[in-house]
């Protein structure tokens, strides 16, 4: 009778303890920062939300591990529609994007669950192109030297900032420089249209080119059929060979750019 009792009573206590926990509200740890709500948890029967400050184009990158029982998100702004809702969701991971700015409440509700969720804002990228960043060091190298460029030939430092003279046409109202800069070695040609007398009209191509000294490689200018075309030597693995390019110019306002669609090597 006795042997009974106790089995009945072990019985009795592991339902207890079985019941206990599905009942728990929650177990686990929690962490909310400006950008992101982490939730973590052996045992969640209840919600939680977060607030986080977005503004427009930013996203919330989401990571859902489920390992049991029901998930819940909500991600909204004030009384507006939620820009997600999702129930019962499944291990998995996505993005939200967020077209207005505001206060969005992320709020994880779980029903005998267990699992990670981890929501999570970022901005997006501001891509700088490279012509307008680099085009602070085209400044540098122009006001260093004041617009005086060295000749062909001369024999510099590649590393350092240089400006060298590359080509002037047969008016004698076209000039190109080359940049050689501390950050990029051989890169950008400066356009100059003189058609004012001063060098105010200049104009930033920016195009790898190589300084050699050698006289034969040296840049020059040609017209052909009214057309301006420059040719300067460039890299091609291993060897250094010819690039001619169509200038496109003439303007009034001293405008000069290379003809993306005439170039030839």
């Amino acid at each position: 009778m006795k042997e009974w009792k106790v089995v009945l009573t072990v019985l009795i206590s592991a339902a207890l303890c079985g019941c206990g926990n599905s009942g728990a509200t929650f177990n686990g740890n929690k962490v909310g920062t400006d950008d992101t709500f982490e939730i973590d948890f052996s045992i969640l029967n209840t919600s939680y939300s977060h607030d986080i400050e977005c503004e427009s184009g930013d996203s919330f990158s989401v990571w859902v591990d489920s390992e049991g029982g029901s998930i819940a998100l909500t991600i909204q702004s004030g009384e507006d529609d939620p820009v997600y809702q999702g129930n019962n969701i499944p291990t998995t991971s996505f993005e939200v994007g967020i077209q207005e700015a505001g206060t969005y409440t992320v709020t994880v509700t779980g029903k005998k669950a267990k699992g990670h969720v981890t929501v999570e804002k970022y901005e997006p990228e501001v891509i700088v192109e490279e012509s307008d960043d680099y085009t602070h060091v085209i400044d540098r190298v122009l006001n260093e030297f004041n617009f005086t460029p060295v000749e062909w030939g001369t024999t510099i430092d590649n590393s350092q900032d240089a400006l060298i003279s590359l080509a002037e046409d047969s008016t004698g109202r076209y000039k190109a420089y080359g940049i050689i800069s501390k950050e990029k070695g051989c890169y950008g040609i400066i356009l100059n249209d003189t058609i004012d007398g001063t060098d105010s009209n200049t104009n930033y191509a920016y195009e790898e080119w190589i300084y050699t000294e050698y006289e034969g490689d040296k840049p020059e200018f040609t017209w052909k059929d009214d057309k301006l075309y420059l040719t300067y030597p460039v890299a091609d693995e291993d060897l250094i060979i010819p690039k001619t390019v169509h200038i496109d110019c003439g303007y009034d306002t001293g405008h000069m750019e290379i003809d993306v669609n005439a170039v030839s090597n």
